[in-house]
Formats: structure tokens, C-alpha cells, sequence
């Protein structure tokens, strides 16, 4: 189960690393293009977002590679649950409810990072 941990942390990781690193960095003229809800929550937030998504990426990873602080693997799960929950509230709010399902997958994985990480199989 250590294993399929890491996969679920290392595939988090990445998707969050990508969508952080574009709500933070891309132009938001550019970025109102391929995710139309960055208009309703303005700039300032979808770059604040863009940050926590970034620091939870590295949150799932580098505890566990440096050894360092590893309780913050699970809180970082913790983080991107919340911000998907807020995600999926907006996107409810928008009838955009394609998006919703991969929504509630990444949530699942996050939580079930977070019992493992919190529970049976912490890092060490």
C-alpha cells in the first residue's frame, strides 16, 4: 500500500505542479481562455490558488524524499481537498458539471492520501 501511495502522491503532484504553475503564471487574459472560471474569482485569487496548489504539489513529495517534516504530506492532501471542494462548489455554481466528476476523483485520492499518510502508513 506504501507503493500506491507514492503513485497517488507522485500523480497529485504533477497535476497539481502543471495547474499551479499555470493559474500562477499564465496570463490571465490567456488563462480566461481554457479555464473560463478564472473570470469569476478575478485575478488575485486564481493567482493565490495557482500558489497553494504549487505548495501542496511539493507538500505531497518532498516530506517524503527529504525525510523532513513528513506530517506535511497529509496536511498538503488536506489543502487540496478543501480548494477542490471550493472548485466544485464554483463549478456547481457555474452548470459546468462535466468537470465535477474528475473533481471528486481528485478529491478521493487526496483523502485517501491523507488516511494513509495520517494512519497505517506514515512517512518515516
Amino acid at each position: 500500500m506504501n507503493i500506491a501511495l507514492w503513485v497517488i502522491q507522485a500523480l497529485l503532484a504533477a497535476f497539481f505542479f502543471a495547474a499551479g504553475a499555470a493559474h500562477l503564471l499564465m496570463p490571465l487574459t490567456r488563462l480566461k481562455a481554457s479555464a473560463p472560471w478564472t473570470e469569476d474569482v478575478g485575478g488575485p485569487l486564481t493567482r493565490t490558488i495557482g500558489f497553494l496548489e504549487l505548495l501542496a504539489a511539493l507538500g505531497l513529495v518532498l516530506p517524503g524524499i527529504t525525510h523532513v517534516a513528513t506530517v506535511l504530506t497529509p496536511l498538503a492532501a488536506i489543502g487540496l481537498v478543501l480548494i477542490f471542494l471550493g472548485a466544485i462548489a464554483l463549478h456547481v455554481r457555474r452548470g459546468e458539471t462535466k468537470v465535477i466528476v474528475m473533481h471528486i476523483a481528485v478529491v478521493a485520492l487526496a483523502l485517501v492520501v491523507v488516511w494513509g499518510r495520517l494512519g497505517p502508513y506514515t512517512l518515516r
